[in-house]
């Protein structure tokens, strides 16, 4: 049909602009045999088209259709002089050209064509217009006095349509919104009355076209050739039309034969097609489909001597329709005379469940009256559906339905707001209707009378068992009565409803007169809902309970109040809600909650709000108490009871943004916290300020507190802490964070942090920026320190005291550093120590090493020296330690820069450190240290001190 349409719409386009230049001309006089004549020259240049108009008109010709634009005309006009009022009698030869023309809707770049104009007979020839890189040549011809046949021999070539589906419209239907074409092809003769122009089905016409890149909707490319085409008295023959497409999806069709257009519409017509993608034109349906057949005879709803006749094959690997799983299809389709019948090429085996409609066929029958379908029989969805329909084609007559179905198991995909894909629901369901309404009175529920009755067994999501339900429906002339009752999600539903009758009522007015008297859901299984929502059984647990109260749809100002309770909520085997009560208010416009009350990981959760479901107020109060942070994110991640620890209190307000009740959320408010730590790291008792978003649709979220301070062990921490979802691996977080730490207790700090009890004393100040990226745990973190040490003692660093037993008379015993540094780096899941260094007066250390985050497991290697460092330090600082060397002799022993050094490895864990001293290491050590002292003499140390 598209190629059909295309060759109409060039010959349209041609005919158009054949009127168009030279209009149609009238005469009242009848010819006269002889003439005597006077012919001038008309030139004109650049002349609009109206005026040209103008001047034909007084020669008695008229342009039928809208012309526009510049053109210059050479034209040797022969004026009879004995018959000025005879239009047939003038003589017009000559050329006309122009830019920009427009003719109708069709818009050229230029044109030029010579025309001649005698004994009533307008001539086109040498036409050659252009639009871009595309072109129609060729010749055509009208008798315009009188009004008799016209005839064109066109050449398209690379035309493009910008404004193609403007004149198709002339064929009816809105073109444009769908369809469009990039350029044609094609040759094409024509010829018709001219009282016809606007007819085309009424026009002889042969030819061959060629589209190319027609797109229909975004999905659908492809190109159209059809070498033979011919219209004639109504009847369009088609030869070997020919559509396909070599992007995606790839597919070809076919198509022969003859459409019959006079009166009732007669086909015989022969397809095929290949991959054919169904889905592209509408979303209704997903998949491709092979069909090969013939569809012949009359296409009307009355009784003829010629009825439609369709036989088909049609296959398709998987087809879905509105979501419905129609399985693989390998099926003969016949439409007979009183019958119908869908059966498959090959026997199908019991076990086969690939294979959704096995079988169906019905008897049908056409009168003047109704479209009778009767004896249905059809083996679906593993079920069957009987029964009869009569359609009513008499406003005087009755619609009926008396329809049975049994076991039928159909399976349907569709988006349910919990979960993050599709979901498979499936069921098996059985029922019957039985129903009846006047032609005449469909709108009126209370003419309807009958019943109907669904039963919806083996119930399932993704797999996944739901329940099952028994729905009920009677209406007669006094009221209708609707009730739902069944298990779901583990839980009891029961649904009752009855509105009185009135005669007249629309369903409109019917559904304002509904009383629902019951509607109840208890024990419903979070774990189920959390199942379908994509989580593994097992982590999410707990029942939900909702009542609401009887409530007449006639009175629109009341609410429909409801309470919601959430119990025995646990996550990860872990207690969330042990008993959460929601009251709510349900009007037309908005959700008034009027209390949030209950426990919440294992705090006080309280609050209340207004809700729109339109444009109004969207807020919410809520107060939390004294919660356990290691629970209160449990349900973003089961492992987020490392992310946070401590007990959490505060206030915040739930803002809704966004056209949808829930686009988008912006919570603000202010959170504290005690004892707190964050993936096993101190924090103390921190507060801030927070700003939370929450964007429904992509399920992102970020936090952001901008001013953390906090107390932690007898020092000052604070910062900035920013987090977010992560674009992938939901139950996880992103982080960036920056602190500044001063002056905190470095014994308290450890052992809140290790546990490690030591009766030493220790400051630490410095800056931490901590990150990460999908964090799960700890080993997810990354970052950077430098912290000072100011007045530690040796006690208070874990595995020092311990070394400093090692050592003998040079123990550690009151020894007090006062400085040092300490930097490093986390990652891995470990403190990484670059670098750190503590100085007294006779003891110096240095280090470095690891510390794991989750287990405090260490792995350092540690140098002590002991001596007098005040001295090594002046005299090195004094003079350098290569003049030193230069300027001692050998032989002398300065003792006056070190004793001992001694290098030691810890491992364990920071509570427990193992301490082994390396007595190699130490001798080499102690060695190299001792014969850098033999190379400064006692008296040249003298004179330095002297200077």
């Amino acid at each position: 049909m598209c190629n059909f349409f295309q060759v109409r719409l060039t010959i349209l386009a041609a005919a158009l602009l054949a009127t168009g230049l030279l209009g149609s001309s009238k005469s009242c006089l009848a010819q006269a045999p002889n003439y005597r004549y006077w012919t001038t020259d008309w030139s004109f240049e650049d002349i609009e088209v109206g005026k040209l108009a103008s001047r034909l008109e007084r020669l008695g010709i008229e342009i039928p259709v809208a012309v526009d634009g510049n053109v210059t005309v050479k034209f040797e006009v022969s004026v009879p002089l004995n018959a000025l009022r005879t239009g047939k009698a003038y003589k017009i030869h000559g050329t006309v050209s122009g830019q920009n023309v427009r003719s109708d809707q069709l818009i050229f770049d230029s044109l030029r064509a010579v025309l001649d104009f005698r004994d009533g007979k307008l001539t086109l020839q040498e036409l050659d217009a252009k639009q871009g890189q595309g072109k129609i040549a060729g010749n055509a011809s009208m008798e315009l006095i009188p009004r008799g046949n016209f005839a064109g021999n066109l050449t398209l070539s690379e035309l493009k349509t910008d404004a193609v589906f403007d004149l198709l419209e002339k064929f009816g239907g809105d073109w444009a919104k769908a369809w469009s074409i990039a350029t044609i092809d094609g040759q094409v003769n024509v010829k018709g009355r001219a009282t016809d122009l606007n007819a085309p089905l009424k026009w002889d016409i042969t030819g061959k076209v060629a589209a190319k890149n027609v797109q229909y909707g975004p999905k659908l490319n492809f190109d159209v050739s059809v070498p033979s085409i011919q219209v004639k008295q109504q009847r369009v023959d088609i030869g070997g039309a020919v559509v396909e497409s070599k992007s995606t999806p790839p597919f070809k069709a076919e198509l022969a034969g003859s459409m019959d257009l006079a009166n009732a519409p007669k086909v015989d017509l022969r397809f095929t097609a290949d991959d054919f993608p169904a889905g592209s034109f509408t979303e209704l349906i997903d998949g491709k489909i092979d069909l090969q057949g013939k569809v012949q005879g009359t296409i009307s709803g009355k009784p003829n001597d010629n009825p439609l006749q369709i036989d088909a094959a049609i296959a398709s690997p998987r087809l879905r329709l509105a979501g419905l799983d129609l399985g693989r299809i390998e099926h003969d389709v016949v439409l007979a005379p009183n019958e119908v019948r869908l059966t498959p090429r090959e026997p199908i085996g019991d076990s086969d469940d690939s294979v959704v409609l096995r079988s169906l066929k019905a008897d049908y029958a056409i009168d003047d009256n109704a479209f009778r379908l009767t004896a249905l029989d059809a083996k679906v969805f593993d079920g069957s559906v009987t029964g009869d329909v009569t359609l009513s084609t008499d406003s005087f007559g009755s619609h009926q339905f008396d329809i049975d179905w049994e076991s039928l198991a159909p399976k349907l995909s569709v988006q349910l707001p919990i979960a993050s894909r599709p979901t498979v629901l499936a069921a098996t369901t059985s029922g019957k209707v039985k129903w009846q309404v006047p032609a005449d009175k469909l709108d009126q529920p209370f003419a309807h009378r009958g019943n109907a009755i669904v039963q919806i067994s083996q119930l399932s999501a993704g797999g996944e068992p739901i329940g099952q339900l028994m729905a009920e429906a009677r209406i007669d002339g006094q009221q209708l009565e609707a009730a739902v009752d069944g298990e779901v999600l583990g839980g009891r539903v029961a649904i009752h409803s009855t509105s009185a009758a009135t005669p007249q009522a629309s369903w409109s007015e019917l559904l304002q007169r509904v009383v629902i008297d019951q509607f109840t859901v208890k024990d419903l299984s979070i774990e189920q809902a959390s199942v379908l929502g994509g989580q593994r059984a097992g982590l999410y647990s707990g029942q939900l309970d909702l009542t609401a109260n009887e409530l007449s749809l006639s009175d629109s100002g009341q609410p429909i109040t409801a309470e919601i309770v959430l119990k025995a909520v646990r996550v990860a085997n872990t207690e969330l809600i042990p008993n959460l009560t929601t009251l709510v208010a349900i009007h037309p416009d908005r959700l008034a909650i009027d209390s949030i009350q209950g426990v919440y990981a294992g705090g006080r959760l309280a609050g209340q709000g207004t809700w729109s479901t339109g444009a109004g107020r969207r807020t919410l109060q809520l107060r939390l108490t004294r919660a356990d942070g290691s629970r209160m994110l449990l349900p973003i991640s089961p492992d987020a009871s490392t992310w946070l620890a401590g007990t959490v209190s505060g206030q915040v307000s739930v803002t809704g943004l966004g056209s949808g009740p829930l686009d988008k959320l912006r919570i603000t408010g202010n959170a504290m916290v005690d004892d707190a730590s964050t993936f096993n790291l101190p924090v103390g008792d921190a507060h801030s300020s927070l700003v939370v978003t929450f964007d429904s649709k992509n399920l992102r979220w970020t936090a952001d507190f901008p001013s953390v301070k906090s107390k932690l062990a007898g020092g000052l921490v604070s910062g900035k802490l920013s987090l977010s979802s992560p674009a992938s691996n939901r139950g996880s977080i992103d982080m960036d964070s920056r602190w500044r730490i001063a002056h905190v207790d470095f014994e308290r700090l450890l052992n809140t942090y290790v546990g490690t009890a030591t009766i030493g004393q220790g400051d630490v100040t410095g800056d931490l920026t901590l990150s990460g990226r999908r964090i799960v745990d700890a080993r997810s973190l990354r970052g950077d320190f430098q912290f000072r040490l100011g007045g530690t003692d040796a006690s208070a660093v874990p595995g020092l005291s311990t070394a400093g037993v090692l050592l003998g008379a040079s123990s550690l015993v009151g020894t007090r550093f006062s400085e040092g540094i300490a930097v490093g780096r986390i990652a891995s899941g470990a403190i990484h120590l670059d670098e750190v260094a503590m100085l007294s007066d006779r003891v110096a250390v240095r280090a470095d090493g690891r510390v794991g985050l989750l287990d405090t497991r260490m792995d350092i290697g540690m140098v002590l020296s002991t001596g007098n460092f005040q001295g090594q330090d002046f005299l090195v600082n004094l003079v350098g330690l290569s003049d030193l060397l230069v300027a001692s002799p050998i032989g002398q022993v300065n003792r006056i820069l070190s004793d001992r050094t001694f290098v030691f490895d810890i491992s364990g864990t920071a509570k427990t450190p193992i301490v082994r001293l390396l007595p190699g290491e130490s001798f080499r050590a102690t060695a190299k240290r001792f014969a850098l002292q033999e190379l400064i003499t006692i008296s040249t140390a003298n004179s330095l001190f002297s200077n």
